[in-house]
């Protein structure tokens, strides 16, 4: 939704790490759609490698784990630029916060 506004820090060397949480989907609006009875719309947009398309813009890194992602904080900080760190995380896991379980036919 910021690529415009990523380039544009890499641009002007602006100094920041910003982790994105990669669940395919916009599933903290897809919850609030269960949560009031809706069905899904508009919340599932498939596999997007966010790390790829950062560094095509200067910006990088993807993680899948705890101390993958301290490292590429700790590396992000150290850059001449932004850096994107992408958490890719399972759909589900905002489900058990909210106390949600999967209805029948429905996808993660």
């Amino acid at each position: 939704m910021v690529f415009a506004d990523l380039e544009t820090a890499v641009r002007h060397r602006l100094r920041f790490v910003t982790v994105v949480h990669n669940d395919s989907a916009l599933s903290l609006i897809q919850v609030a759609q269960e949560k009031k009875g809706y069905p899904h719309f508009g919340v599932r947009y498939g596999e997007v490698d966010f790390a790829a398309a950062s560094a095509a813009l200067g910006a990088w890194s993807r993680v899948r784990t705890m101390a993958e992602l301290e490292a590429a904080v700790r590396e992000g900080i150290r850059q001449d630029g932004p850096a994107v760190v992408e958490v890719v995380i399972d759909p589900a896991e905002y489900r058990a916060h909210v106390g949600i379980t999967r209805r029948s036919g429905d996808s993660a």
